[in-house]
């Protein structure tokens, strides 16, 4: 790269510069001053802007397999597999207390995790860098009672293989979650407790609690995500009918 502004030597010097010695130059060169803000400005965001890219390259690309298609593997990333026979199964329970009104959507959701990505994924070109491989399964929930419900998660719903041609990729279960909305409407708020693996695998639970004020929507923001606090204990006392729960409770099913 070489600098190629007036302030900079002639091309026929081709003096290699590093992005930081560039930002560098723009800001100590007291002669921009003359020209004003805007072209500090441009040629800040000129340099600046490769650098974001390839942040926003790094941070925001991950492989959610279960949102591909079936291509083969010279045609395009392939999708996860699932255990036609899982055995794990745990049983989730979900427990509603004082909730503000009816929850007429409900959706479970079981994430897994690749856990050797480094050694089985794709590398992202302009960062150099590998991705993390997760996948959203989507799980029953059944009302069993007035506020409960009760579905089964598989530990190992996700098979363990080589699904980019870099080795076998293990796939590990990281965690439960619920979605729960007053009505099938979009703009409705979304209130998500969840459970991590550790806890449902050692037939645990986890309550979440969340504020009354933001059901059913919340103004001005459509669909709302709403992941509730674990605890209470900074609300004052004459505030806590404010709150519902969700208790989220496992236990691991029988053979």
């Amino acid at each position: 790269m070489t600098l190629t502004s007036e302030h900079a030597p002639p091309p026929s010097a081709k003096l290699p510069v590093r992005r930081g010695m560039l930002i560098a130059a723009i800001l100590m060169d007291s002669s921009l001053c003359k020209h004003g803000a805007r072209r500090t400005i441009r040629l800040l965001a000129r340099a600046l802007l490769p650098i974001a890219l390839l942040w926003v390259s790094a941070c925001s690309q991950g492989h959610n397999m279960n949102a591909t298609t079936d291509s083969p593997k010279d045609e395009g990333e392939p999708v996860r597999k699932l255990n036609p026979a899982p055995k794990r199964a745990y049983v989730i329970t979900m427990t509603l207390k004082d909730a503000p009104g009816p929850f007429s959507s409900v959706e479970g959701i079981a994430q897994y995790t690749v856990e050797n990505s480094a050694e089985c994924g794709k590398r992202i070109p302009m960062a150099g860098a590998f991705p993390r491989i997760s996948t959203s399964e989507p799980f029953n929930l059944t009302r069993v009672s007035e506020g409960e419900f009760r579905g089964t998660v598989y530990a190992d719903l996700v098979l363990d293989e080589d699904y980019f041609g870099r080795g076998v990729c293990r796939w590990r279960f990281s965690s439960v979650s619920v979605h729960l909305r007053a009505t099938t409407n979009d703009a409705d708020t979304r209130f998500i407790p969840s459970i991590d693996s550790k806890a449902v695998i050692s037939s645990r639970s986890a309550s979440t609690y969340f504020w009354k004020g933001r059901y059913p929507q919340v103004a001005d923001y459509a669909g709302f995500p709403e992941f509730g606090d674990s605890n209470l204990e900074r609300i004052p006392r004459e505030k806590l009918d404010e709150f519902f729960t969700i208790t989220l409770a496992s236990v691991e099913a029988s053979p």
